[in-house]
């Protein structure tokens, strides 16, 4: 089973990049979109690289086919005990173990997560209008990203533990409570983000001017 879901993760891998850079590409959407989704991009395929720790023997198993056993099953979701023990209601995350599942669905859908937020700040934006300013938008939209990045790796940290992702030990709590720090300030990304937009203007520009004195170059007569 564990060998067909590491064929899937391959695919899947494959087709999240395909159709990402492809969307990237697209000249019709702002910016703040054209960020939500690169980023989205990168944290979806890191979260679906989790799913390769999943096809890896534990050691256990290794320890099995070292001895040249077969084994039916190579791989597991569960860190710290076996699969198919106590799992919370409706996602069946381990609750007595660590899950690298966690991990895989958080970052798994980053590519869907961040481009809604770009489009509820575009909506809040006709409200309020410190979010007219798409330089604004945009350190919001990386400061989300930057933070779901964050939480995606400190759920897998969490389980490679074995630590269940509702009883987090103090190294976990602080670790989020640093994450939530980090990311309480757009402020700081905003120059960033406006210096990059000035620059990507300002190369347009050029390339513009540079085209209007060619063309008028070659509507000259030849002396």
């Amino acid at each position: 089973m564990f060998m067909i879901m590491g064929g899937a993760a391959y695919l899947g891998w494959l087709l999240t990049f395909g159709t990402g850079i492809f969307l990237v590409v697209q000249r019709r959407m702002d910016r703040v979109m054209t960020w939500a989704i690169a980023l989205g991009l990168v944290i979806s395929l890191a979260g679906l690289s989790v799913g390769y720790l999943m096809t890896a023997p534990t050691p256990d198993q290794a320890h099995e086919l070292a001895e040249g056993l077969h084994l039916s099953t190579i791989g597991a979701h569960s860190v710290g005990a076996p699969d198919g023990g106590s799992g919370m209601p409706v996602t069946g995350w381990a609750t007595g173990s660590g899950d690298l599942r966690v991990a895989h669905f958080i970052g798994l859908h980053a590519l869907q997560v961040l481009p809604l937020i770009a489009i509820g700040l575009r909506m809040l934006s006709r409200r309020f209008s410190v979010l007219a300013s798409t330089t604004t938008r945009a350190a919001l939209v990386i400061t989300a990203a930057s933070s779901y990045a964050g939480l995606t790796g400190l759920t897998l940290w969490q389980a490679q533990r074995g630590q269940a992702l509702i009883h987090p030990d103090s190294s976990t709590l602080g670790a989020l409570a640093a994450l939530g720090l980090c990311g309480h300030d757009p402020g700081r990304i905003r120059p960033a983000v406006q210096g990059a937009f000035r620059t990507a203007t300002h190369r347009r520009l050029g390339q513009v001017v540079r085209r209007s004195v060619n063309g008028a170059d070659a509507g000259l007569p030849g002396g």
